[in-house]
């Protein structure tokens, strides 16, 4: 899965938009781009969990490419899922490249924005 960049200067982010399903089905979702810091952008909720470990991982579909995502967020992800309608989310491991460390400190820096500029905050304890 290949990241699209996000434009520096701004205060973008990524959002997952959580495909409806069943607890059981497989996790499918898109990854949009939204600018918090413009007057207007697409409602979303943030996701507080317990990383553990990098290690394991679980598949995902985004954007229609399997992408390996760790085991953690991918139960937050199931849960929070709906049965009826998408869910916009925003959820650290996923909606910033880890591998890209310019991007994550960009993200890191403003993450207060982000928490804040959500309409709430799920929090999974797994």
């Amino acid at each position: 899965f290949q990241y699209q960049s996000l434009t520096e200067g701004t205060k973008q982010i990524r959002l997952l938009i959580v495909r409806p399903g069943e607890f059981t089905d497989p996790l499918e979702c898109d990854i949009v781009h939204e600018d918090i810091g413009q007057e207007s952008f697409k409602a979303y909720e943030t996701i507080s969990y317990c990383w553990g470990t990098e290690t394991q991982r679980n598949t995902t579909t985004i954007n229609g490419s399997t992408v390996s995502v760790p085991v953690s967020s991918a139960r937050a992800i199931r849960r929070v899922r709906l049965v009826d309608r998408p869910r916009t989310i925003w959820i650290d491991a996923v909606c910033i490249n880890q591998d890209n460390i310019r991007e994550r400190g960009q993200q890191v820096a403003f993450m207060d924005d982000i928490y804040s500029n959500g309409t709430c905050n799920l929090i999974y304890l797994g």
